[in-house]
């Protein structure tokens, strides 16, 4: 996406969650005061934190079909902090 396109783009609020799933680690975003878990957004795998300043975060991994049943898409997401 070009830079127009992704500050044109919905964002999500939630917590981020990075974890370990049988070997590669997985980031999800969650609602904030959610009960269940349930992710905001397409799971990232092999999440890797790429870049960090200040209240930013840049994540990039792949987003997966169900089941594997197609091909993975590399995804970045870029997160700011509250506060």
């Amino acid at each position: 996406m070009s830079n127009q396109d992704v500050a044109r783009s919905t964002h999500v609020e939630g917590e981020v969650r990075v974890y370990g799933l049988g070997g590669t680690i997985v980031a999800s975003v969650t609602a904030s005061n959610s009960q269940t878990g349930e992710p905001l957004l397409p799971v990232l795998y092999d999440a890797r934190l790429t870049t960090m300043h200040g209240t930013k975060m840049l994540f990039k991994g792949e987003e997966r079909p169900q089941g594997d049943a197609g091909p993975a898409y590399i995804q970045e997401w870029s997160a700011v902090t509250e506060g």
